[in-house]
Formats: structure tokens, sequence, C-alpha cells
């Protein structure tokens, strides 16, 4: 569910799932998408109310953070630490295996 004020400049969404979250955008992109989880119905229904009302420096003044709270999924953390390169990879190294020179013919 999402309300969007396009003269005002910004909209809320709000997800009722486990993680409750709920997003609040700037249309002009100044400060980018904040968001906020752990919300319950009824108090998504109380932050739209606010927004409704046109109190959106109230709305500014709670707690976001930074983004779209996009969290990664453990199929992605797993993918990501198979691919992992270990320390001791040899392709991570700085300084090249071997000098560059021939081996001297014996």
């Amino acid at each position: 569910m999402w309300i969007s004020d396009n003269e005002a400049g910004y909209s809320v969404s709000a997800f009722a799932g486990s993680r409750g979250l709920v997003i609040w955008e700037d249309h002009d992109e100044v400060r980018g998408p904040l968001h906020m989880d752990g919300y319950s119905r009824p108090q998504m229904l109380d932050l739209f109310r606010v927004v409704l009302q046109g109190r959106v420096a109230e709305v500014d003044s709670l707690p976001w953070l930074p983004g779209y709270g996009n969290r990664p999924t453990v199929t992605m953390r797993a993918r990501t630490e198979a691919f992992a390169v270990p320390d001791a990879c040899p392709m991570q190294r700085s300084t090249p295996a071997h000098s560059g020179t021939p081996a001297a013919a014996s």
C-alpha cells in the first residue's frame, strides 16, 4: 500500500509482511529513499494518517535509515560465500609468482 503526493514531492509505501517495511521517498531524490523495519499494520495506518494530514516534518523526524531496506537473502549470502576467494589464492598476489625471466637451461 502506498500514498504519493506529486505536488509535495513525496511518497510513503508500506509492506505488511513479517518485516513491516516502510519506505519514505523524496520524488526530487534530493536525499534518496529512506526506510524503517518493524512496523505493525496499526502503526502503518497511523503513519499514513500523519502523511495525509500533511505533517511531513513529523514524518521526516522519524528514525529513518538510508535506502530501500534491501537485505541479502540467505541464498544470496550462500552464493557470495561459495564464490569467495580465499586469502591464500595465488590470483590475489600483488607480485607475480615468477620473475618473468626464463629459467637457465642446464
